[in-house]
């Protein structure tokens, strides 16, 4: 049988100039629990087919939130603590449930955000609140977000599932850059675990079919890209980033890696490591990224063509500049039928491969083959300065 309810039809709310809404009708289903005991309390709400319009205020100064005060996550999960304290003294042990509903944007947004199909399964239970949504979109096609939080101590789960995200529509949010990007979609898979907030562990999974970058007459086109990272966050660790995998099938691309923002340390680090890559779509992916960065120029402007079977870059410092400081990066790899140019002697030696190290804007190249018009050599070594604006001192011993 079914359970006993009240519904009323052509529900309507009106906030001026914040939200509008109409729903079809309002299931309100009492606790039995309760009735059995003599007591009306309220166990669910279901609202069938709301449309609700939100306005987006412009952002100026003033309204741009706060920086939290000196207290960090303790007075953040306090707020978050008494904000869920709240809908419970309010909502009791209630489900709340939209069916088919759509939310429409409209105000100073540069695209309207519409979801439709917006389906919210909403429960407040003394020990846990869990959410179960799902909806379509003009910026995807399909979003399925599940989860569970524990009012008092923040411990949770959460997942997200995006299918055929549009970004693009966020580059409108952002301030103009000289490099320029489109993805058409992507597919988007995160979870999280939470300890509390000063504990949280998560995962990352992309696919993006097509990805197109672009500085001036730059250019790079990266297709079928896979990546798959996990993070971890603690007050005394810092954010760490492990990266899994990052493979693209055009160019040959494979990446892992490793990145931490510890500033309580403090320790700013990158770490990348990389297989089977060849220089000459590396070269134009880091000509394009870096700009005029002269430091890029410079190793471009020595390592010219061939192959690299592996590679690892490593950059760090006490502060997130220190990072782009040529002399605190360290690159070692292996070339395999490379082109080398020494600036100073007008060198261009061909069929290099050897051992290559990058530390303190210094090149170290050992067991090095080389060809030098119809000279060829072995048992190299080769010392290069590449941090000098002119003069390049460099040393170069080969047997012939």
């Amino acid at each position: 049988l079914p359970a006993p309810h009240v519904v009323i039809p052509d529900g309507r709310i009106d906030i001026p100039e914040q939200l509008q809404g109409r729903w079809r009708t309002t299931h309100v289903y009492p606790a039995l629990s309760s009735l059995f005991k003599g007591r009306l309390q309220i166990g669910a709400f279901v609202l069938e087919e709301p449309e609700f319009t939100v306005a987006v205020p412009r952002l100026t100064d003033s309204a741009t939130p706060a920086p939290p005060p000196n207290g960090g996550t303790a007075t953040l999960k306090h707020q978050v603590q008494k904000a869920l304290a709240q809908i419970a003294a309010v909502l009791p042990d209630v489900t709340v449930e939209i069916r088919n509903g759509r939310i429409r944007t409209e105000g100073h947004l540069p695209t309207p955000v519409h979801l439709d199909g917006f389906d919210l399964d909403l429960q407040l239970l003394p020990e846990s609140l869990r959410i179960d949504l799902r909806c379509h979109s003009n910026m995807w096609e399909t979003l399925h977000l599940s989860g569970s939080l524990h009012p008092d101590t923040l411990h949770g789960k959460f997942q997200l599932d995006l299918a055929k995200f549009n970004p693009t529509i966020l580059d409108e949010q952002l301030p103009v850059s000289p490099l320029q990007w489109k993805i058409n979609t992507l597919n988007f898979n995160a979870t999280a675990n939470l300890q509390g907030l000063d504990d949280a562990t998560g995962t990352i999974q992309a696919h993006i079919p097509d990805l197109r970058l672009q500085r001036g007459r730059g250019n790079i086109h990266v297709a079928e890209i896979q990546l798959m990272t996990t993070l971890a966050y603690s007050p005394q660790e810092g954010l760490q980033v492990d990266l899994k995998e990052l493979h693209a099938e055009q160019p040959p691309l494979h990446l892992s890696g490793q990145a931490i923002i510890n500033p309580s340390a403090p320790l700013f680090k990158i770490e990348l490591m990389g297989r089977h890559l060849t220089i000459d779509p590396l070269r134009k992916a880091s000509m394009t990224l870096a700009g005029d960065d002269e430091t890029v120029e410079g190793i471009f402007d020595v390592l010219r063509g061939g192959s690299v079977p592996w590679i690892r870059f490593t950059t760090r410092g006490q502060h997130f500049e220190d990072m782009g400081v040529f002399r605190n990066m360290t690159i070692n790899g292996v070339v395999d039928n490379g082109k080398l140019f020494i600036p100073g002697a007008e060198l261009d030696l061909t069929r290099v491969s050897g051992t290559a190290d990058i530390s303190h804007g210094i090149l170290k190249g050992s067991n090095l083959r080389a060809a030098y018009d119809e000279t060829t050599g072995a048992d190299g070594r080769l010392w290069l300065d590449l941090d000098q604006d002119e003069d390049v001192p460099f040393f170069l011993e080969i047997d012939v």
